[in-house]
């Protein structure tokens, strides 16, 4: 029996079947946001389970006119077939990297600008090189969820991004560039440490028809990446510090370690053993091997061969399981 906030939900969302191959089961929302004196029409394919957005497009349209309502059949039917197109190129990396956009205090005019419109420039461009959460329209996702109770868990960002825009200066003349400042704040989103990361970059958004093409800064990019790079899911933790018989992970929570998870070293196996017991940030200063600050990872108890330990060493799973079958069975 649904209730009736429920059927109120359910009511403005259709299903069908889709007429190409998609990758997944998918939610396709628009989104109507306004940026200076144009508006942009957003098309979003989102994993109808997970909530980790697959592709987005956008299609420029003038000023919206109560007098004269703007037809978005063909805005739509244009961002419908560009988006299904983006989708094969969907990243399938194995990271348990998650970005997630937050809106910080903008410095834009009042009715003009919106800083939500320039963070979905900023999932669409790159939604092709990592997984975004969406951060806009989750009510409806909640719902379908609830109704149809999927075994897949709805994702969670493992880092965010709090965007603070300004505007770089008066536009009123040049109507076909947007010059924006922005400055962006870190954070690991599973214990919502701040990342003591500071970047500001500025971005220029040219009007190019009906689409807004601009690049994104090199360091971004590199912190985007070593960020992949520490949630890399083919590798696993390495010692970055000893400290007596606790030693401390470069991977955390985030990558998948959890309290009580019994692991050993890859190197000696039979010789160290241990089980996760703790959890660090950013305080501690340690960086992994890549020469990366460590924003999140383990710490593990030694119960067995603390002696050995190295810092380098790499650490695996412990696949026994306990209480051990009886009479004994030898482990695959």
């Amino acid at each position: 029996m649904l209730t009736q906030n429920m059927i109120r939900l359910s009511d403005q969302i259709y299903v069908g079947r889709a007429k190409s191959a998609l990758p997944a089961p998918m939610a396709v929302e628009p989104v109507l946001c306004s940026l200076l004196n144009t508006n942009l029409v957003f098309l979003t394919f989102t994993h109808a389970f997970q909530n980790i957005l697959i592709a987005s497009s956008h299609y420029r349209i003038a000023t919206l006119n109560e007098k004269k309502p703007i037809d978005l059949k063909l805005p739509l039917s244009v961002l419908l077939n560009k988006t299904v197109e983006k989708t094969a190129s969907a990243p399938i990396a194995p990271s348990a990297l998650k970005i997630g956009f937050s809106v910080g205090q903008q410095n834009l005019k009042d009715g003009e600008e919106s800083a939500l419109c320039l963070n979905l420039l900023l999932e669409e461009k790159l939604a092709s090189q990592y997984r975004i959460v969406k951060s806009i329209g989750n009510e409806s996702l909640v719902t379908f969820r609830n109704l149809l109770n999927p075994k897949e868990k709805m994702q969670r960002a493992t880092r965010r991004i709090i965007a603070y825009w300004r505007q770089k200066e008066n536009v009123a003349a040049q109507k076909d560039l947007i010059k924006a400042i922005l400055k962006a704040s870190f954070a690991e989103s599973v214990f919502a440490n701040h990342i003591p990361l500071e970047y500001q970059g500025e971005f220029s958004f040219a009007f190019n028809g009906n689409a807004i093409d601009f690049q994104i800064e090199q360091e971004l990019n590199d912190f985007l990446n070593a960020q992949k790079q520490s949630l890399d899911l083919n590798e696993f933790p390495k010692i970055a510090h000893i400290n007596r018989a606790w030693i401390y992970l470069d991977k955390g929570r985030a990558w998948g370690l959890k309290i009580n998870d019994r692991l050993i070293s890859q190197e000696l196996p039979n010789e160290i053993q241990g089980h996760v017991v703790g959890y660090f940030g950013p305080e501690m200063n340690l960086k992994s091997q890549y020469g990366h600050g460590i924003v999140e990872g383990a710490i593990v108890y030694i119960r067995k061969g603390q002696k050995k330990v190295r810092v380098g060493q790499t650490f695996i799973f412990d696949r026994k399981t306990y209480p051990t079958p009886w009479p004994p069975q030898k482990t695959k």
